[in-house]
């Protein structure tokens, strides 16, 4: 049964019914009580038994159905929204023409698109107008009958006016949306950004002067300005993430966002709703859109930390991502267009875990396109003793002491060590040693360590005293700042 209405009439009368519908709706800002007043004001107006609103999606390509109103089904408006699209739905020519779209009798008229579905709803006959902004069509209100021939062009008429009093109400609705949207984006990346910065990490120079440290300067100057993606292979606590940091600070990227993603903790069940985000509603406990880090990353660095840890079934979604510079949101169709730089660390070797089945191979290929290694410590030979005076500095700085003088025998005992915690157990052995200092010669706590009291001739070069050592510390320093 057609919901009841009154005759369209003219005159003041008619001017009533807009004045009545476009108070009853343009209030509204959230989607359900919008929803709600539109079909209930066009209800006293034209009779339907079937009403829908259609928005099209941002990519032009895809229809949105924001509402259904069909009292036949179990769950009236507002429904979950759906999509389609735009070519295959009844409503195509509605959208190129910005005209209605008028069927007399489905039955009987050759039938296109979604109208099939229509009749079997028993859907006889139906009007679409389209809602315009600037002269586009951006939306579409549609109401339907079980009678056939139901609609005149009298109504019809009225309807395009109804629309446009729709059509300010809807624009009100998708801007407050856009705005909610771009508040929780901010939010987001706010709290990424304050999780950056309450991290622990060392920006500062990447110091010494042995071979190796001078050939990783070399690679990060060669790569940096480039948007190639690069993997930063090495042991644990050799300062990769440091290496990795420097990259996007040197790259056209850096006023925009570098997102960590720290694949060795993340759960494998949530790699797919991090990276891709979802849509409010995809499952329990989604209250509201969430980005993923990928849009979050967005003309900056997604910075993929342990990447040997992401499970091969996301690796090739990933790939289909970098590839396509496209990623939908879960429970959504509409793709998004994302531009992204990858820099990736790892402490295995991704060329055996190709072979063993553990990375996919288009997966490395597509992320090393560029690779920087990093020695470990106990390769570096004087520039250990280059980092022990500058975490020394940073340690005594920090907890308000007076900075101890490094020495011969000190140095020769942090050349002795095989350190296999790397950059990281350094920093912590000396600001240890910080801690625990009261006068005399500063001696580290290392285990099985043999001071040897003359310099072995074999060993690298070290420098000979703390004070020509803090000399070439601070040139460094004012070199590389």
């Amino acid at each position: 049964m057609a919901v009841p209405a009154e005759e369209v009439g003219s005159g003041e009368e008619r001017l009533g019914k807009l004045l009545e519908i476009s108070t009853a709706i343009i209030a509204h800002l959230d989607k359900p009580s919008l929803y709600d007043a539109i079909f209930e004001a066009l209800g006293r107006a034209v009779p339907f038994d079937r009403g829908s609103l259609t928005v099209l999606d941002q990519n032009k390509e895809s229809l949105n159905v924001r509402a259904i109103f069909d009292p036949s089904e179990s769950e009236p408006v507002p429904k979950s929204e759906r999509r389609f699209p735009r070519r295959e739905s009844h409503l195509a020519r509605l959208y190129d023409e910005k005209r209605p779209v008028v069927r007399r009798d489905l039955q009987a008229e050759h039938r296109v698109g979604l109208e099939d579905r229509l009749l079997e709803r028993g859907i006889r006959s139906y009007v679409a107008v389209p809602l315009l902004r600037r002269r586009e069509a951006f939306g579409s209100v549609e109401v339907g009958s079980r009678l056939p021939d139901r609609y005149s062009d009298a109504e019809t008429g009225f309807l395009e006016e109804v629309a446009r009093q729709v059509a300010l109400a809807v624009e009100n609705t998708l801007a407050h949306e856009e705005l909610a949207a771009r508040r929780s984006r901010l939010e987001q990346e706010n709290s990424h950004l304050q999780e950056e910065i309450t991290t622990e990490h060392k920006f500062g120079a990447i110091l010494g002067e042995s071979e190796a440290i001078k050939g990783v300067r070399r690679a990060i100057e060669s790569v940096a300005r480039t948007r190639s993606n690069v993997v930063v292979s090495g042991e644990t606590g050799t300062g990769k993430e440091l290496v990795a940091r420097t990259l996007h600070t040197l790259s056209p990227r850096k006023r925009k966002p570098l997102i960590k993603v720290n694949c060795g903790t993340m759960p494998a069940e949530l790699f797919e709703r991090e990276f891709f985000g979802y849509a409010r509603g995809t499952f329990i406990g989604a209250l509201r859109d969430h980005a993923g880090r990928f849009e979050l990353a967005d003309k900056g660095t997604l910075f993929l930390d342990e990447v040997g840890e992401i499970p091969p079934d996301m690796q090739s979604k990933l790939v289909e991502v970098l590839q396509a510079g496209k990623c939908a949101r879960l429970g959504e169709e509409r793709k998004r267009p994302v531009d992204l730089r990858v820099v990736a660390t790892t402490n295995r070797d991704l060329k055996q875990e190709v072979a063993a089945g553990r990375v996919r191979q288009d997966f490395y290929e597509q992320i090393s396109v560029f690779s920087i290694e990093l020695a470990p410590l106990r390769r570096l030979g004087g520039d250990i003793s280059v980092l022990a005076a500058y975490y020394l500095q940073e340690a005594a700085e920090t907890l308000k002491r007076t900075c101890p003088a490094l020495t011969e025998p000190g140095e020769r005992q942090l050349l002795a060590y095989d350190w296999p915690g790397n950059v990281r157990e350094l920093q912590s052995i000396v600001e240890r040693a910080v801690i625990t200092y009261r006068s005399g010669p500063l001696i580290f706590d290392l285990p099985a360590v043999t001071v040897q009291e003359e310099p072995d001739p074999d060993a690298p070069a070290a420098p000979t005293h703390s004070g020509g050592l803090m000399v070439r510390l601070k040139q460094m320093l004012g070199k590389t700042t």
